[in-house]
């Protein structure tokens, strides 16, 4: 069962990609540093 959300949450993901690219490439720093407070990443 989870697999399968997975496989299609990574799906809705590759579709919708293109479409937030320019707004990932914007706002990729200040999610990094979301990330790095919450401690998702070290």
């Amino acid at each position: 069962m989870m697999s399968m959300m997975m496989l299609y949450g990574l799906g809705l993901a590759t579709t919708l990609l293109p479409l937030l690219t320019p707004w990932w490439q914007q706002h990729v720093r200040s999610l990094r540093r979301l990330l790095r407070k919450s401690g998702v990443l070290s």
